[in-house]
């Protein structure tokens, strides 16, 4: 009975390792934070980085704000880009640049004032911080 309950260890191990490997390698391939591309809300709600958009009025104007937040100390670089995708007007704008922020703080790492003429526009904000990229995408106006 001992011998057969060491050949049972013996076989256990590797399987267990084997799984173990497996699942470190599936936990590696996993961003650190996914954006729901209908919401614009960071999935996982442990995220050590989030990004969204914020769309508003004011003054009878769109204002479109690219927020990042984060649980620890980081430095990057980001990208705030609208165009215009429908609707009166046009616009092609690109802002950007490097950035830092502290544990739990929140940042506007991009700001634009657009007319609330009915045009509908596309905003995107992509973050980078130590070679990892976390993009937040944003369809708005209309009928703001």
């Amino acid at each position: 009975m001992f011998d057969s309950t060491r050949r049972l260890a013996a076989r256990a191990i590797p399987l267990m390792l084997g799984v173990g490997a497996i699942g470190a390698a599936l936990g590696a391939a996993s961003p650190a934070a996914s954006i729901d591309q209908n919401t614009g809300a960071s999935r996982g709600a442990h995220a050590p980085v989030r990004c969204l958009i914020n769309a508003g009025s004011s003054g009878g104007m769109l204002t479109l704000q690219g927020r990042v937040s984060a649980d620890l100390d980081i430095a990057g670089s980001y990208s705030f880009a609208i165009h215009n995708a429908g609707g009166g007007g046009s616009a092609n704008i690109s802002q950007g640049g490097d950035f830092a922020l502290l544990a739990g703080e929140t940042a506007t790492l991009g700001q634009v004032m657009l007319g609330n003429n009915g045009s509908i526009y596309d905003a995107r904000l992509t973050v980078t911080v130590d070679g990892e990229t976390l993009e937040c995408a944003e369809r708005v106006g209309g009928a703001i």
